[in-house]
């Protein structure tokens, strides 16, 4: 196959997008080609300056592969996840209520930060005294429940 035969249908500037669009195309058997592609991977803050990852297929392939690929984004593939949705990605934690919010979302901290910083400095090894103080995660506070 000549390089004239082929045509340029994408550019990617990561290779792995690159490579799951050429993963689609595999599976619906077109022939694809990626060029630059571990240029781009081994010096990959020079992406725009190559131009990034190109997807080249077959003339004759062209529209087909076009629709396929228009079918469904590459960040559904990723697992993509908006801001909102990462935001709702953190622990809460269902623990005494705080002092300061009334928030429930706190955790009882486990050991003595300040034992611990004096056992490092005099001995280089941590005192591992249990803590009676909780961590608020709403509003940052640190309290001591009576």
């Amino acid at each position: 196959m000549l390089s004239h035969d082929l045509v340029k249908i994408e550019t990617y500037l990561n290779a792995y997008q690159a490579q799951i669009a050429k993963s689609k195309l595999d599976a619906n058997n077109i022939y694809c080609y990626l060029k630059d592609e571990e240029i781009v991977q081994q010096d990959w803050l020079r992406t725009i300056a190559y131009g990034g990852v190109k997807l080249y297929v077959r003339k004759e392939d062209e529209t087909i592969a076009k629709t396929i690929l228009e079918q469904e984004s590459i960040e559904e593939y990723l697992d993509y996840k908006s801001d909102e949705e990462q935001a709702t990605d953190f622990p809460i934690y269902e623990g005494k209520p705080c002092i300061y919010c009334g928030s429930t979302n706190t955790r009882k901290q486990k050991f003595n930060k300040s034992a611990m910083a004096v056992g490092i400095f005099l001995l280089g090894l941590p005192f591992l005294f249990p803590s009676k103080k909780h961590y608020c995660f709403s509003c940052n506070e640190e309290f001591i429940l009576e």
